[in-house]
């Protein structure tokens, strides 16, 4: 069997790779060898990525031309929308944002939080098997502060605070194992894992149970990691009585200084991270870890402030970023959400009018 090896290639390849594939342009700013196509589509806050297709809650217009929100699912391959509404009895949001929509592709449903008032948010969970949400009364789940979330193996995971945003930025951070069994008031319920520093971000969980967060700050922000052993050492059964202990930011590996404020941050299949950081001085910048790297991590998509602003937001991923699939990226910029991939060296084929460039393969 014959696998194509992915690299980034130099930029006359990559223009030459392109047009072959019907693309003319190379996107400004973007890491040679990789490819940008918008989606037209878009959510609000944190979203995922789950059996082919973009989760999250977002705005649509009807027939008439009125805004409605609703959970929105867009295929990555037809490029179909689906709709599935809201809640029956409404929600209870404040007009603030929506923090996150994200879908739990081992249940097959779809959680998004809206933010009540300064001091709650409300949960709601839509099961697309039955094609009936979980919560269908206007008061969700509760919690404080919701902001961020991710869902692994099954567990959904939340980012947000334990108290009343005070307005600044000052306040503990932590990340809780949402669950579902709470109600709508029992906020206590909700095991607390890691304390993390500054105020809310958005969070990462690999398929093996690592955590992943950057700490919120405008300037300095660090990326860290908590391995699955640690945090099931403070998983705990509230239910039963256990107390309530968990992990310190210092308790995780800091994996890179950011090059400006986090925002956010995804794991692919094979363990590859990626995060978003802006700066009002140095612009914007989507990178991937790569130990490797004198930085220490590989710049995929970059914009300056001489190029225009831009904020990159969070992100989104399933499979393996190298063996070419999609990173789903959010920004100021472009208004919805776009498509990053690994463009693939060229057939032998192909190449033969091109110079005679070899295609590199292996053999397995």
């Amino acid at each position: 069997m014959h696998k194509a090896v992915f690299r980034f290639l130099g930029r006359s390849a990559l223009v030459a790779t392109m047009m072959m594939a019907g693309h003319a342009n190379v996107q400004a700013g973007l890491a040679e060898g990789l490819e940008l196509t918008s989606t037209g589509f878009g959510a609000i806050g944190q979203f995922s990525v789950g059996d082919g297709k973009i989760h999250g809650w977002g705005a649509y217009k009807d027939e008439s031309g009125q805004n409605h929100k609703s959970y929105l699912a867009y295929d990555l391959t037809t490029g179909e929308k689906t709709i599935f509404g809201a809640p029956p009895n409404g929600v209870n949001s404040n007009g603030f944002g929506d923090p996150f929509g994200v879908y739990d592709s081992v249940n097959n449903r779809f959680h998004f939080a809206a933010y009540s008032d300064g001091s709650r948010s409300d949960v709601y969970t839509y099961d697309v098997s039955s094609s009936a949400w979980v919560t269908p009364g206007k008061n969700g789940v509760q919690m404080i502060n919701a902001y961020g979330a991710d869902v692994s193996n099954g567990q959904l995971y939340v980012s947000g605070l334990a108290e009343p945003w005070n307005g600044g930025t000052g306040q503990d951070n932590y990340i809780f194992a949402f669950d579902h069994n709470a109600g709508v008031t029992d906020v206590a319920r909700h095991d607390t894992l890691i304390k993390t520093a500054g105020n809310s971000a958005y969070v990462a969980v690999a398929s093996n149970g690592d955590v992943y967060y950057a700490t919120y700050d405008f300037s300095n922000s660090k990326l860290y990691k908590w391995t699955a052993d640690q945090v099931a050492s403070v998983t705990n059964d509230l239910y039963a009585g256990e107390a309530d202990t968990y992990l310190d930011v210092e308790d995780g590996e800091m994996l890179l200084s950011l090059p400006g404020g986090g925002n956010g941050i995804a794991v692919d299949d094979a363990g590859h991270v990626f995060f978003t950081a802006n700066s009002f001085t140095s612009g914007s910048v989507l990178g991937m870890l790569d130990a490797s790297d004198p930085k220490g991590y590989r710049e995929i998509y970059t914009k300056t402030p001489d190029e225009g602003f831009a904020w990159f937001g969070p992100m989104a991923i399933e499979g393996d970023f190298l063996a070419g699939d999609p990173l789903i990226a959010s920004s100021v910029a472009t208004g919805g959400f776009s498509m990053i991939t690994m463009v693939p060296e060229p057939t032998s084929l192909a190449l033969l009018g091109l110079g005679g460039v070899m295609l590199l393969c292996r053999r397995k």
